[in-house]
């Protein structure tokens, strides 16, 4: 399997376990849980789907600038940084 398709299996994955974590949520709302155990769960869900979003920018990264893994690093760490701190509201 190339990288590319080995990436896309990797999103894929992720997006399932993702789907998952809905379904949770959403038995959790019918049976009424706790709104404090709903909103963990939620801000979990939050963060997987983020990280999906990074794992998609830097696959694009590298399909832009392929060979180049000490120029993509710096690009890579703001990336990180950004989901961390920057995506708060």
């Amino acid at each position: 399997m190339d990288e590319n398709n080995n990436g896309q299996k990797q999103v894929l994955d992720r997006l399932k376990r993702i789907e998952g974590q809905v379904r949770g949520l959403q038995r959790m709302i019918e049976t009424h849980r706790d709104c404090s155990d709903v909103i963990t769960q939620l801000l979990a869900a939050r963060s997987a789907l983020e990280q999906v979003g990074v794992q998609l920018l830097d696959q694009q990264l590298q399909n832009c600038l392929p060979g180049d893994e000490e120029a993509l690093e710096p690009v890579r760490r703001s990336l990180r940084l950004w989901v961390k701190f920057g995506s708060s509201s």
